[in-house]
């Protein structure tokens, strides 16, 4: 199974579209799960994007590793994804 982690905030304007393409291209998978973690609400969620350095919403993670740092294009997403099931 693959998950992807979209970490967001609720002020950010970017992580809408961010979270509607990684849903988007996640659902041409089987066994990807996409999760969002709203970064500003969740104070254990905050810590944990300081200890890995994140410091841009959104933020996307594939199987907790930092994969995007903005807005990502659909093909690029796709390509994370296959290069992560081969894994």
């Amino acid at each position: 199974m693959i998950e992807i982690e979209i970490l967001k905030t609720t002020m950010c304007p970017n992580c809408p579209p961010a979270s509607a393409i990684v849903k988007k291209v996640a659902a041409e998978f089987k066994g990807v799960v996409v999760k969002e973690t709203f970064i500003d609400k969740d104070e254990k969620a905050r810590q944990r994007a300081i200890l890995m350095g994140v410091s841009y919403v959104p933020t996307i993670l594939i199987n907790n590793k930092v994969e995007f740092e903005s807005v990502p294009k659909e093909d690029d997403v796709r390509k994370a994804i296959k290069k992560a099931l081969e894994k």
